[in-house]
């Protein structure tokens, strides 16, 4: 068997030491990076966990420490079987340069695996926001996906890309 080239090696262990958890940031959730059994980890990082019922999830959070970057969320999931649905609405930062989202997910998860979709729409908070004279005029809309594989005892294989489309206003501090 012929071994890959040294530096093929040293570029995968580059971007291992530089990858990082990426949130979409409207629902980011308290708990770690990683599949979760809340709606807020399904509507931010599209990665679910098994679960059956009905949830609803209040969440605040102060970026950078900064009072002017608070943001608000509420959640709402249900999971029948296999399938579980989230909504949600976040509100984050002054009216000057805050925005409102709405998101909703979609997921499929069973004890040795998961996939999710999740879409967004945001709107900025300014005044005259809501009267530009087009929808792209600071309105931003996201798609993303996400999966998850158990590999045994407490292994997991987990991808996200909660942002892999986004049209129009780019998303808040990004």
């Amino acid at each position: 068997m012929k071994r890959a080239p040294w530096w093929l090696a040293a570029l995968l262990a580059a971007l291992l030491a530089w990858a990082a958890p990426v949130f979409a940031q409207d629902f980011s959730p308290a708990a770690g990076a990683g599949p979760g059994a809340d709606a807020a980890a399904l509507l931010d990082r599209a990665l679910g966990s098994p679960r059956t019922g009905v949830g609803i999830e209040c969440g605040a959070a102060r970026r950078f420490g900064l009072p002017e970057l608070d943001s608000r969320a509420l959640a709402v999931t249900l999971a029948r079987g296999s399938v579980c649905v989230a909504a949600g609405v976040a509100q984050a930062g002054e009216p000057e340069f805050g925005w409102n989202a709405a998101a909703i997910a979609l997921g499929s998860a069973r004890s040795s695996g998961g996939v999710a979709l999740r879409a967004l729409a945001r709107r900025e908070r300014r005044v005259g926001a809501l009267a530009a004279p087009t929808l792209r005029a600071g309105a931003g809309l996201e798609g993303g996906a996400g999966g998850w594989l158990a590999l045994g005892g407490p292994l997991l294989a987990w991808a996200s890309v909660p942002q892999a489309v986004v049209t129009g206003e780019a998303p808040p501090l990004s």
